[in-house]
């Protein structure tokens, strides 16, 4: 396989626990953003090529490609949600001419620690957690799906990271489920990863875009996971919170389980249901990503949590209504109005 360029873009998904911290976060990253940012512009205009604006309203791109740490560093990049506490951080890594891509791949997630530590240096609240590599590839070859039919089994091996030890017809296998139809584009993802290949681009900057487009369709799918698996962790953490505490349900308890469910209501249109995308081939393209990825997996585990605290809640709503009419059949028949309210008036004098 012939390879001109390659680039590695580790993904790690990051949050913070609280509304403080997520604004400390933002404050932090904002301060540190340029205005003009080589990054943010090609993400940017590589994501009007699949999405429509207010997609990912509530995001924020901010640029930190000034703090790395390798001269094989192009860019660092973190998109957040303060409100939710959700996003990603982007390591893009840079290599020209004959190197060897699956190792790259192994390496990936040693290689993008330093500039990892550099956003933890930053910003100490924040956690940076699950690495997902986007490795793109561009070859000499012009007919892309002749130099991929010869070099099926190592492409399976560079999308895998040749981890699971998996048999040679297997790995060939992978590349019968490319998600792209363009002729000069492969496009793999799983849950894990994904590999981008390209037939040879002479404008590097439209070569960028096109990876970097295919880059968002991936990190589409690693926000929605992180999304959903948060929205399932906050309602199974309430749910248990409902559970052991007496039935009175109060009006706190009441707006966060509003809160969950509205947020996984939101979480599952912008995700699942009906990403705003710009075209068919957007649409497809995001769509079978999705399937590849499992989100319809995390759609249910979070609705499972948020319906068992929605029947929760909803005991405990008919146990308080019951407690409130008990208390105030007792009040009425045998204590009675006035005597509550003498009573209250001497202790509030006392």
């Amino acid at each position: 396989m012939d390879l001109l360029r390659l680039d590695v873009l580790s993904i790690f998904d990051l949050a913070v626990d609280s509304d403080k911290e997520a604004e400390q976060l933002a404050g932090l990253l904002s301060a540190e953003n340029p205005k003009e940012s080589r990054m943010r512009g090609l993400l940017n205009d590589s994501y009007d090529w699949i999405f429509y604006e207010d997609q990912y309203e509530g995001f924020a791109l901010y640029d930190i490609s000034h703090l790395k740490r390798s001269e094989e560093t192009v860019g660092m990049i973190v998109r957040f949600n303060r409100t939710t506490h959700i996003g990603t951080y982007t390591v893009w890594r840079k290599y020209i001419g004959q190197v060897d891509p699956l190792e790259r791949k192994k390496r990936s997630w040693d290689d993008a620690q330093a500039d990892v530590a550099a956003l933890e240096e930053l910003c100490p609240e924040v956690r940076v957690e699950r690495q997902y590599p986007f490795i793109a590839l561009e070859l000499r070859h012009e007919n892309l799906k002749e130099a991929c039919q010869n070099s099926r089994e190592y492409l399976g091996r560079i999308f895998t990271g040749d981890h699971e030890n998996e048999r040679s017809e297997v790995l060939r296998s992978y590349i019968d489920r490319d998600l792209s139809q363009r002729s000069y584009e492969l496009l793999l993802i799983r849950w894990t990863e994904a590999l981008a290949v390209y037939s040879h681009i002479d404008n590097q900057e439209f070569y960028e875009k096109c990876f970097l487009r295919a880059m968002q369709v991936f990190e589409h799918c690693i926000l929605g996971r992180a999304t959903l698996r948060s929205i399932e962790e906050k309602a199974r953490a309430l749910a248990q919170r409902l559970a052991n505490q007496f039935f009175v349900l109060t009006p706190a308890i009441w707006a966060e389980e509003h809160r969950v469910e509205t947020w996984f209501l939101e979480a599952e249109q912008i995700f699942a249901a009906s990403p705003k995308v710009q075209s068919v081939e957007a649409d497809r393209l995001v769509s079978r990503a999705d399937i590849e990825f499992g989100i319809a997996k995390a759609v249910l585990a979070a609705k499972a949590q948020v319906e068992n605290v929605r029947s929760q809640a909803q005991w405990a709503k008919a146990q308080t209504l019951a407690a409130i009419g008990v208390a105030t059949y007792v009040i009425d028949k045998l204590i009675g109005w006035e005597t509550l309210r003498n009573a209250v008036l001497r202790l509030g004098r006392g």
